[in-house]
């Protein structure tokens, strides 16, 4: 048994809990319990009801906390590499870990809070603004190489977070996918294209352009 936690006032308690259950739920969030939150907090199962009604309540608060953007803006926005190239990388693996965290926390939403609304319209505008935090966030790490791009960095810093966001997401590739994905040349397309420097430009129309005329 689990050594008792020395008693705290309410809000430290909760955050307690939040900070022993958030890696259990991260590595089995389906096989998640109430019990192992309050082992690894080192309180009893019932005590852990007096700070969560419910495991869905449990879980949502785990969710909400890790939506909070603050921790991996600062660290993107003080990534320090010596290129562009290097610079991306980092960027794009740093948020590649944060969007693979987040599904797996979603997974966990739909096991452990079917029919309870985590999405709601007031939530909205706090989405958006941790987002736009985020894009200032890589902005700024990337402000040292301004000059070598033909886009404002917060315009890159978008495009950055879509392609992190198409990478890694679940849905659009298998797991085994997106472990096979050579970053280089992920960061090589965004870049540079995929058209070689001595591609002439075309000048005709797409047959599928051309029948649409």
């Amino acid at each position: 048994m689990s050594p008792r936690a020395p008693a705290l006032p309410p809000d430290q308690r909760r955050a307690a809990i939040i900070a022993a259950a958030t890696p259990l739920l991260l590595s089995d969030p389906l096989g998640f319990t109430t019990r192992q939150a309050a082992e690894a907090a080192g309180i009893a199962e019932g005590t852990l009801f007096r700070y969560f009604e419910t495991k869905a309540d449990l879980v949502e608060a785990l969710v909400t906390c890790r939506l909070d953007s603050g921790p991996a803006a600062d660290h993107l926005a003080t990534l320090r590499q010596d290129t562009l190239e290097g610079t991306v990388t980092a960027i794009l693996e740093t948020l590649g870990v944060g969007i693979r965290e987040m599904t797996t926390l979603f997974s966990a939403i739909t096991a452990h809070a079917a029919g309870k609304p985590f999405h709601r319209p007031e939530d909205h505008a706090a989405h958006l603004e941790r987002m736009h935090r985020m894009d200032r966030a890589i902005a700024e790490a990337l402000e040292p190489f301004s000059d070598q791009l033909r886009l404002p960095t917060l315009t890159v810093a978008f495009h950055l977070r879509s392609l992190a966001f198409s990478v890694n997401h679940p849905m659009l590739g298998s797991h085994a996918d997106r472990d096979a994905i050579d970053m280089t040349e992920v960061v090589n397309v965004l870049l540079h294209g995929v058209v070689t420097t001595t591609a002439p430009p075309s000048t005709q129309s797409s047959p599928i352009l051309q029948e649409s005329l």
